[in-house]
């Protein structure tokens, strides 16, 4: 096993004082976050490093086994405190015995390059901390948002210094074909609205995934039923992303936005 990725020690504490703020404010104890690659290597980061050493020394996978239908979404969340996996469960038990870190929750973001993997939990027996993460579920993504544009230099800077698990500890990243082909039209049609500068950095950051698949859909033509039927979702739920978008980005008609997307292409 290579585990030739270790940050600096420099570099750890930085990542703790970081999240040390954010944590105290929503009372969470702990956040990893994770790039996973195609060749399921990773490199990650965490606001208490003995997590890395825990799930290595117990001979454990770093995250739990998400169920496959969570993965035909670019972006979800998942809760989860038991599974199958018994050498996970023992890493949670240790995490609770030592970093005083349970109830973890996933945000899961699957890009063309890496899929993106933050987890944030909180103490043992903080029942209530469920209605906190649905409560502040746009503050906890806009943090993991936060933290892979401030961290992104640390991860350029080791791309050849990625954690090569063997097969058995490797993260199970399911994806098919057709989803891949989705993520890359959200992904590039992100990424061009960032390139051509068709709306300030600063509001594009604010929109959700679901809000950029609504609006892909949208400035290719389709309606908001058309567009339902492609996410799945009812064409009512489709009108309020595309709401909530225009208010994100400060446009009040349908046309003028659509005018801006255009611009895309």
């Amino acid at each position: 096993m290579h585990v030739n990725n270790e940050f600096s020690v420099s570099t750890s504490e930085h990542v703790k004082t970081f999240c040390k703020p954010f944590l105290k404010e929503y009372q969470l104890t702990t956040f990893n976050y994770a790039r996973i690659y195609p060749d399921k290597s990773l490199l990650a980061l965490h606001s208490e490093p003995l997590f890395a050493q825990l799930y290595l020394e117990l001979n454990s996978p770093p995250m739990a086994p998400i169920p496959t239908p969570y993965w035909q979404y670019q972006s979800f969340f998942y809760l989860t405190k038991i599974c199958n996996e018994k050498n996970y469960n023992t890493l949670l038990k240790q995490s609770i015995l030592i970093l005083n870190s349970d109830n973890p929750l996933y945000l899961v973001n699957q890009t063309l390059e890496y899929v993106e993997v933050a987890v944030f939990c909180s103490a043992p027996g903080d029942n209530p901390v469920i209605n906190r993460y649905l409560n502040h579920m746009k503050d906890l993504m806009f943090f993991v948002t936060d933290f892979s544009e401030k961290m992104d230099p640390l991860f350029k800077d080791n791309e050849e210094n990625h954690l090569i698990l063997p097969p058995h500890l490797a993260p199970i990243v399911p994806v098919t074909s057709e989803q891949d082909g989705r993520l890359f039209h959200f992904d590039e049609f992100f990424r061009q609205l960032k390139l051509r500068k068709i709306f300030p950095m600063a509001l594009l950051n604010r929109l959700t995934p679901r809000e950029i698949q609504c609006l892909y859909y949208l400035s290719r033509g389709h309606g908001y039923k058309t567009i339902g039927n492609q996410l799945e979702i009812s064409h009512r739920t489709v009108e309020t992303h595309i709401t909530n978008a225009k208010t994100k980005l400060n446009i009040t008609l349908t046309s003028k936005l659509l005018m801006h997307l255009s611009k895309v292409w």
